[in-house]
């Protein structure tokens, strides 16, 4: 399982969500993006970030 952690700085997630950092720090303060903290580091697991891109993925339903 740890072979294919990676965990990613706030700014780097926020690059890859495509929002600010503050936008990162409402996600982990509400709960919606768990993060792991080294230290003083803050860091979110690159795993977490593409669930919550599945979770927040909406497929429009062909209107027949």
């Amino acid at each position: 399982m740890l072979n294919n952690l990676k965990l990613l700085p706030l700014l780097d997630a926020a690059d890859i969500l495509g929002v600010s950092k503050r936008t990162v720090d409402r996600l982990i303060a509400c709960g919606e993006l768990p993060v792991v903290k080294i230290n003083r580091s803050t860091r979110i697991p690159l795993a977490e970030i593409q669930a919550y891109i599945e979770r927040n993925t909406f497929k429009n339903k062909v209107m027949a």
